[in-house]
């Protein structure tokens, strides 16, 4: 064998080093880092169709946003919601019209360059609340008011009482009702060489009112309505042919706020704006000496006032509304009050 010589040995040497260094290498990988540990709040349990904030505090100086992801039972995929950033170092995000019987969700904080530098929960392992239907017991971060959703969908057998109107669902509903009011001094509509003198009279016998309405949160809802008054007629007055009007149609816009909440019964607000021909007065014949048939007084076309009301939830689907109105008409000047009666369904 020949023997090795210095320059020989000194490359196997430097061969055997390079081997070693890149043994260790594959064995141990660098581990990219991970990202810190996010502090985030959320309830474990709410009615389905309210709205859930979950808060995350970041520490300052870590990132410039944070994003919800959550996906309802039997979604394949996450959705996101941003969170805004409080000055007390807590992002906040809310999620609206959640449906089903459960939610999972994570949250990320990222950093300008748009890398995840912390984190509560991830794709394959997310965080849960419980949607419910109904009232439910123990505790579960709910707003404290156990009232549930009105005409939500059932996914069980009904509860004993109605539910409330579903978030982001339109609902729709008929009334009859009638109304006494105020009115100026005013020329009459049929008979314009006769004059009513202001005072309280009666807004005819009655009025309908279909309406139909969105409902953008579980306390926040606008709809349209009409009023649409039936003015009957009796007597004539062959001296004057002709006849009043037999109607009075209008159309108003409502925002209605839902402030006290039940397991059956609801007390809203509403203010309300709208027009069409305004509201009419209703006046007999033989109000006055020379008035032998019915005659009217306008108010409007432009109508104005606020409202209020109760719904008494009567099955998932179905609630009955007693409301009132306070409606004023202008350029010619009258107010009316409404009593309503209504029957309200869920679309």
């Amino acid at each position: 064998m020949r023997p090795r010589t210095p320059s020989t040995t000194l490359a196997v040497s430097f061969a055997g080093l390079a081997v070693l260094a890149s043994g260790r290498a594959g064995a141990q990988p660098a581990d990219p880092p991970q990202p810190m540990k996010l502090d985030c709040t959320a309830p474990d349990e709410v009615r389905a169709g309210d709205d859930v904030t979950i808060e995350c505090r970041v520490p300052r100086g870590l990132a410039t946003r944070a994003q919800i992801f959550y996906r309802p039972q039997g979604a394949e995929t996450y959705s996101s919601v941003p969170m805004s950033a409080g000055g007390d170092g807590v992002y906040r995000g809310t999620l609206s019209g959640l449906k089903g019987r459960s939610v999972q969700f994570y949250c990320e904080a990222q950093d300008a360059r748009g890398s995840v530098v912390a984190a509560s929960g991830r794709t394959d392992d997310p965080d849960l609340i419980t949607l419910r239907s109904g009232k439910a017991s123990g505790s579960g971060g709910g707003d404290g008011a156990d009232v549930p959703a009105l005409f939500a969908t059932a996914t069980a057998a009904p509860p004993p009482h109605g539910l409330r109107r579903t978030p982001q669902a339109f609902w729709f509903g008929l009334g009859v009702g009638s109304g006494y009011g105020w009115q100026t001094t005013t020329t009459l509509e049929h008979r314009s060489d006769l004059q009513a003198r202001s005072g309280f009279a009666a807004a005819a016998l009655g009025h309908l009112t279909p309406e139909i309405g969105y409902q953008f949160t579980p306390r926040v809802a606008m709809s349209l309505e009409g009023r649409h008054q039936i003015i009957p007629s009796s007597g004539s007055d062959p001296d004057h042919p002709g006849s009043a009007p037999g109607w009075a149609h209008s159309v108003l816009l409502r925002t209605s706020y839902t402030f006290i909440d039940g397991d059956t019964v609801s007390l809203f607000g509403a203010a309300q704006v709208g027009g069409g021909e305004g509201f009419r007065f209703r006046f007999k014949p033989d109000s006055a000496p020379t008035l032998k048939a019915t005659d009217t007084a306008r108010s409007g076309p432009l109508l104005f006032g606020p409202g209020a009301g109760v719904i008494f939830r009567l099955t998932p689907s179905l609630g009955a509304v007693v409301e009132t109105n306070l409606l004023a008409g202008v350029p010619d000047f009258g107010m009316v009050a409404d009593l309503n009666v209504a029957a309200q369904f869920g679309l």
